[in-house]
């Protein structure tokens, strides 16, 4: 069987594969820090409210506060799209689409700045959205391949496909 799927390299599909990366390693270490943060923040709005009501906004300390906690809020629910700015800053030029073949033993990649060949064994975990498929290929790195784009099959078909040619059960997220 044969599939072919394009991708665009833009802030939004880089944003969801920082996500997908985020939610398939299921690092514990990070959701504790996640956790952590957002305690910080609750407690520093709150203080920050209280403070506030009861008339202490005049110390240069509450408001510090305040607004560090709200720039760490405004970090934890932007996070991946932050990421997927930078990630998009960092492209090589050419590479901001990709077409990709994928054939039952190997898929290629198509780009302005060239064409390389994957082994499925490179891939180390699948995520899916409602929108895109994602190759996680390592901690910081992977690859997206939108639904909407894709030919030779029913989007079933493809993930019965992908299932069974890497041996992997794809995660949605």
């Amino acid at each position: 069987m044969r599939f072919i799927a394009s991708s665009r390299y833009n802030t939004k599909s880089l944003a969801m594969l920082n996500k997908a990366l985020r939610k398939a390693w299921h690092n514990k270490l990070l959701a504790v820090l996640h956790g952590i943060l957002w305690l910080f923040v609750a407690s520093a709005l709150l203080l920050f409210v209280l403070s506030l009501l009861f008339g202490l906004a005049d110390s240069a300390a509450v408001w510090r506060n305040g607004v560090t906690a709200l720039l760490l809020l405004l970090f934890l629910t932007m996070e991946d799209r932050i990421f997927g700015f930078l990630a998009k800053r960092a492209l090589l030029p050419g590479t901001e689409t990709a077409v990709t073949e994928f054939l039952t033993d190997e898929y290629i990649t198509t780009t302005g700045a060239g064409k390389t060949q994957w082994k499925y064994s490179a891939v180390q975990c699948i995520a899916e959205t409602s929108d895109a498929f994602f190759f996680i290929l390592g901690k910081r790195s992977g690859q997206v391949y939108e639904k909407s784009s894709l030919q030779g099959g029913t989007v079933e078909e493809f993930r019965h496909f992908l299932e069974e040619t890497t041996g992997k059960t794809i995660r949605t997220i």
